[in-house]
């Protein structure tokens, strides 16, 4: 690349990506820069401010840089966050049953290791990898709201999925904003160090403040509004503000020229029908022997390492064996979602044309994989 071509991605590109979070004793805006907060749990008691705190932040960065941000949000109410449903802001629509957290989980990974491959070895962060590319290739910030982190605490699988990302979205552009409260031990244990920053608001004891930020104080918070906001070890006091107003002031979005979306498409993706994306990919709804669906999976073709076909033995019967790299986009055992399954196995099959079915299955998905069947 020339001077003058990267002097003008150079001038053409802002990184600022701020938020204020709320105001001060002063009443003065607390502006904080939301580049260098990638995961963040807000917790307080039911009505303390937690959830108006998140769609002020929202509001904020969506103001600054509307067309630089796309959104993934699980509201377990269904009714907080209504403004963005057809703002044109979400990457996918919002999810708010519980039953899909999982192809929400799914979905995050992926698009975390997917930017993980496009800066390795090229740059060290989203700001320094857009900064030198063709406009076309710029990757947007995405901020991912889960408003109702007890329902993914209380299963380990989601637990687990939720903990990869936390573990390596740093740098990425993708950023977790996890919302309870609920605060014990066990549920702030397994994030507590994956966590950069804490949002406290109103606390009923002191034990319970501790748990959310470190320290004790949250419980002494005004109700509602009063919040104490954590980021290593920089406290802030403040007061988040009630604005009554944010369907008006959300900007409507245009369909980015930036962002390719080469890996997904949202139009297709809903509460009820799987996640349909541009890449290659393989489905499957395996039956059980009484003849009703139990198994249901979709993943990408490149994430197949290799296809197993296990012949009918002595004490076994014959049965397919898929292996991938990552966690399927869907997997699904009677519609509870299957978080880290990275071996699809179908169920035994009882007939000699059901054994030939699940051999010409193996095949066509070896052949788009571009392997062979490795027949046991």
């Amino acid at each position: 690349m020339n001077e003058i071509e990267r002097s003008t991605l150079e001038e053409t590109y802002n990184p600022e990506f701020t938020a204020v979070i709320g105001i001060d004793e002063s009443k003065s805006d607390i502006v904080v820069n939301w580049s260098t907060v990638y995961n963040v749990l807000v917790s307080g008691t039911v009505g303390s401010g937690k959830t108006n705190f998140v769609r002020n932040v929202l509001l904020s960065l969506v103001e600054r840089c509307h067309e630089d941000l796309q959104l993934v949000i699980y509201d377990s109410k269904g009714i907080d966050y209504q403004e963005y449903v057809n703002s044109g802001h979400l990457l996918i629509p919002m999810v708010k049953d519980k039953m899909y957290i999982g192809t929400m989980l799914n979905y995050i990974s992926y698009e975390v290791e997917s930017r993980l491959e496009v800066l390795e070895g090229v740059a060290k962060d989203i700001d320094s990898y857009n900064q030198n590319v063709e406009t076309t290739k710029r990757l947007p910030r995405i901020v991912a709201v889960i408003d109702g982190y007890e329902d993914i605490a209380a299963s380990q699988g989601l637990l687990d999925s939720l903990i990869r990302i936390l573990t390596r979205n740093e740098g990425t552009g993708i950023h977790v904003i996890l919302v309870t409260s609920t605060i014990t031990k066990k549920t702030i244990e397994p994030i507590k160090y994956l966590v950069d920053s804490f949002v406290a608001f109103a606390s009923p004891d002191s034990k319970y403040s501790k748990l959310a930020i470190g320290v004790e104080g949250a419980e002494h918070l005004k109700y509602p509004g009063g919040m104490i906001f954590k980021n290593l070890n920089n406290f802030i006091v403040g007061e988040t503000t009630l604005a009554a107003d944010y369907r008006e002031r959300l900007p409507i979005k245009a369909s980015p020229v930036y962002y390719k979306k080469d890996k997904q498409s949202s139009s297709n993706w809903d509460n009820t029908t799987p996640l349909e994306v541009k890449e290659e990919t393989c489905s499957l709804r395996f039956k059980s022997p009484n003849g009703q669906y139990d198994y249901t999976y979709k993943f990408y073709v490149k994430d197949i390492n290799r296809i197993v076909f296990h012949k009918k033995r002595v004490l076994s019967k014959p049965y397919l064996e898929i292996t991938l790299s990552n966690i399927p986009l869907i997997a699904e055992n009677l519609g509870e979602p299957i978080i880290k399954s990275v071996n699809i196995v179908s169920p035994f099959v009882q007939k000699r044309e059901d054994e030939l079915f699940l051999l010409d299955i193996a095949n066509d998905i070896a052949s788009k994989a571009n392997i062979e069947v490795i027949i046991l």
